[in-house]
């Protein structure tokens, strides 16, 4: 559960991000406006999803926070520090799990030297309990990616991720390549680490959004269209939200079927019945 503070751990600000649009003859010099004045803030131990259609400007929000771009305008702040000096103090503490499993781990590696990564220098006798960690044997150790499935590479990733003991962590729609019974034991995972660290976890999926998070934040075009908090049983009040969940495809699992934000689970299954 987050910790209520007088301070947010992470505050955006007024955040704008525009790329330069491109036609059939090349680059032109109007910019095409990505993300537009965002504003938000997390609470230490808050899992706070980040929710919109592809292309609504949800991975470039997330590369302005991680320092891997560069914002147009607006601040940026951990703990009150700006971005860029807060990471420079506290190396390390800022971790990522990419989409793409395939393209964020060296195929040359095995699976002790991609998880020592995470432990920047401090040896790998740490590497048996973290894949433990998140379901894998210690017997996988030596193996290099193409020997494992998907699910397993991803939960890598993510042993990797949490290797470095983070205090932010970021989830790029890392869920979405794998398939329904891999994304449960990676959900329960993710459930089972929630409040050691704040984390933002960006998805299209409204069902898993609400299976795991504390709060929303609904990204439409760029634009903070409305921020949810999934405690509330009023809700389903953002039209918006009420749009994501008329347009959701439905899925039953025991694990969906068991937990939390039923709110949800139920006004998808109301919708899909009128």
């Amino acid at each position: 559960m987050p910790v209520p503070d007088a301070a947010p751990f992470l505050a955006v600000r007024n955040l704008c991000k525009s790329y330069p649009e491109r036609s059939q003859f090349g680059w032109r010099r109007r910019m095409r406006p990505v993300l537009q004045d965002i504003s938000f803030s997390l609470r230490r131990g808050e899992v706070l999803g980040l929710l919109g259609e592809s292309g609504s400007g949800k991975s470039t929000l997330s590369r302005c926070i991680l320092g891997l771009e560069e914002p147009d305008s607006g601040e940026i702040l951990f703990e009150g520090q700006a971005a860029h000096r807060w990471r420079a103090t506290h190396v390390g503490k800022c971790s990522v799990v990419f989409q793409d499993y395939v393209t964020s781990v060296n195929p040359a590696f095995c699976v002790r030297d991609i998880i020592a990564e995470g432990l920047r220098g401090r040896g790998t006798d740490a590497v048996p309990s973290l894949l433990e960690r998140v379901q894998l044997s210690p017997d996988l150790a030596e193996r290099l990616p193409h020997q494992l499935s998907g699910g397993q590479v991803q939960r890598v990733c993510i042993a990797r991720a949490l290797a470095s003991k983070p205090a932010f962590l970021v989830f790029d729609e890392a869920l979405s390549s794998l398939d329904v019974s891999v994304q449960t034991q990676v959900l329960e995972l993710l459930r089972d680490i929630r409040g050691e660290m704040s984390y933002l976890f960006i998805t299209h999926d409204i069902q898993v959004a609400a299976l795991l998070c504390d709060r929303l934040l609904l990204l439409h075009n760029g634009k903070l269209e409305d921020t949810v908090d999934l405690s509330c049983g009023d809700a389903l009040s953002s039209p918006y939200l009420r749009d994501l969940v008329d347009s959701a495809v439905v899925f039953s699992s025991e694990y969906a079927a068991k937990d939390a934000a039923k709110y949800v689970t139920d006004a998808v299954s109301w919708e899909s019945r009128t």
